[in-house]
């Protein structure tokens, strides 16, 4: 398969997976996108239909970043604004290659 490597911020870490992918005999590319934003969403699918056409496969890992407690620490606040960014960035992400 073809893969396209997001990453928001870390650029050299989205290099080395491009990299290795390479090296095993696939195609990928790294494209930064935040993906909680609709602009951001809209450019890297913008990208990869430009590079490959249609998405096949889509997988999400974005992870939102929170301060990591033990359960009994944990607030709702603090794991619910993490659940409502992630899940919507996979609504945003997964409205983006349903179009497609």
């Amino acid at each position: 398969m073809r893969v396209v490597v997001n990453y928001r911020a870390s650029a050299r870490q989205a290099e080395e997976v491009v990299s290795a992918i390479s090296a095993a005999g696939g195609e990928a590319v790294a494209i930064q996108a935040d993906v909680t934003e609709l602009g951001n969403v809209a450019a890297m699918f913008d990208k990869t239909q430009q590079q490959w056409g249609r998405v096949d496969v889509l997988v999400h890992n974005a992870l939102i970043p929170f301060d990591v407690t033990s359960f009994a620490d944990l607030s709702w606040e603090q794991l619910g604004g993490k659940l409502d960014r992630e899940l919507h960035a996979a609504f945003l992400i997964t409205k983006a290659v349903v179009r497609g």
